[in-house]
């Protein structure tokens, strides 16, 4: 948009305002858009959250392949899966991937478990040395 001197006057007053709104109105919706994106996170991390109970909770061999591939080099998502998960539960999984006839996700799933046992077992043992 190209910029047109007026000089003093109304006209000149009536542009400076315009111009003036348009900036507020951009930033609103800057901070909008920001707000949306941060609810978008904070719904993501809730249906992840509701997956993993679902996994933990349900008898039976759990489909872990949607909740696993979820923790994808994110640091926290193993931390919470180490904390949810306990060292038995995680090495039955292990054993149930090993008969499962999914092979092409076999090794995904069995590294991303591996990710999260040793985890858990950071986990312990600082548990452990704490007084």
């Amino acid at each position: 948009m190209e910029l047109i001197e007026i000089g003093p006057g109304p006209l000149a007053a009536i542009c400076r305002g315009a111009r003036r709104f348009y900036r507020e109105a951009a930033e609103v919706s800057r901070s909008h858009r920001q707000i949306v994106t941060l609810q978008n996170l904070e719904l993501q991390r809730a249906a992840q959250a509701q997956e993993l109970e679902k996994c933990v909770d349900s008898p039976g061999p759990p489909n872990l392949l949607p909740l696993v591939l979820s923790v994808q080099d994110d640091d926290a998502r193993v931390l919470e899966l180490c904390e949810a998960l306990d060292r038995e539960t995680i090495l039955a999984y292990r054993r149930e991937i090993a008969r499962s006839p999914a092979r092409e996700y076999r090794g995904l799933l069995e590294r991303h478990l591996e990710q999260i046992l040793v985890g858990r077992e950071r986990c312990d043992s600082l548990r452990s040395k704490r007084p």
